[in-house]
């Protein structure tokens, strides 16, 4: 068992609002959603104050051994749960199938968003 094995039922299971089974399929699924759902809010936070959450590292060797520790923990917590993990999802609910029936709108919506903010960016330079 890798670590990132669960991962995608962890990350469905915290979309669909269970955040207790899908810490207990991956516990970086949740860490996942949360880091996705803070990127839009980041970007809407800069593009309105105009100041940007920036993160400066500037001692890599202590954080290279801190994500090294936790890959360790991870792998071990993931062996521990093999028997949840190598049972498959439940059958019979159309959950995912709605779940990306409406994320691929929204994703496309963003990714045309993100084309055009940086378009007029990119031409408010250029005039300024």
């Amino acid at each position: 068992m890798g670590p990132l094995r669960g991962g995608t039922r962890g990350v469905h299971a915290a979309m669909l609002g269970d955040f207790t089974q899908a810490w207990r399929y991956n516990p970086l699924s949740v860490v996942l959603v949360a880091g996705a759902a803070a990127v839009p809010l980041r970007e809407a936070a800069g593009r309105i104050s105009d100041r940007w959450l920036n993160l400066h590292v500037t001692r890599r060797w202590p954080l290279v051994m801190a994500g090294l520790a936790l890959l360790v923990a991870l792998t071990a917590r993931q062996q521990a749960h093999v028997d949840l993990l190598r049972t498959g999802p439940e059958t019979g609910t159309p959950t995912g199938l709605l779940l990306y029936a409406a994320a691929v709108p929204l994703v496309a919506v963003a990714l045309v968003a993100v084309t055009g903010i940086r378009r007029l960016s990119r031409g408010r330079a250029g005039h300024g």
